[in-house]
């Protein structure tokens, strides 16, 4: 779909979504019916000779988009989390330009990615303390915090009540496939070394 079949009401939906890093559905549908009736979108559709999208409902206005963001390797994500559905604009690609994009230093892209091996793998309780020891050399622990403090701002994890660290919504998101396959791999080493105790 050409990104001009669109019309100002897909528009101004995709530019708020774009601005926030994750939208409540709720939130997302009552501002896709102000759109509507700012840009007019009924009569839009009956004076419109060329061929447009004949979207009616949220799913309608994500699938149309989404068309039309695929070819940038963007697509609008559709999850649950805390018993609620959100949306985000994720890309889907893990390439040296994406790497660009973060304000994260390679250190810190690697201490994250430590921590979030050892939180898909561990069994127990994981909190600020588990993830300040497995900081790089160099780090001191208020830098430690301040990262992971931010990690929590922006979504990649989440403090429960009992302090302990979770993965937040971007975590569960944008970084489904890493988190299964530490998960995977741990598995196979538990039923591997299972193996080997039994011989």
């Amino acid at each position: 779909m050409a990104e001009d079949s669109l019309t100002d009401t897909h528009r101004h939906l995709m530019q708020f979504m774009m601005s926030r890093r994750f939208v409540e559905e709720r939130e997302l549908k009552q501002k896709l019916e102000e759109y509507k009736q700012q840009h007019q979108y009924s009569e839009v559709l009956q004076q419109q000779k060329k061929v447009i999208p004949r979207d009616n409902q949220l799913e309608d206005f994500i699938n149309s988009l989404n068309q039309c963001l695929s070819f940038m390797h963007f697509r609008i994500h559709k999850s649950k989390h805390n018993d609620k559905v959100f949306y985000t604009v994720i890309n889907e690609l893990d390439d040296d330009v994406s790497k660009l994009a973060t304000r994260f230093s390679i250190d810190e892209l690697q201490y994250f990615k430590t921590i979030v091996s050892k939180m898909a793998t561990v069994k127990k309780r994981f909190g600020k303390r588990d993830a300040n020891n497995l900081r790089p050399k160099g780090m001191s622990i208020e830098s430690s915090d301040l990262f992971i403090n931010s990690l929590v701002e922006e979504g990649w994890l989440e403090e429960n009540a009992d302090s302990s660290l979770g993965f937040g919504i971007r975590s569960k998101t944008e970084l489904e496939n890493l988190i299964s396959s530490f998960s995977t791999e741990d598995e196979a080493e538990e039923a591997e070394e299972a193996e080997e105790e039994d011989e």
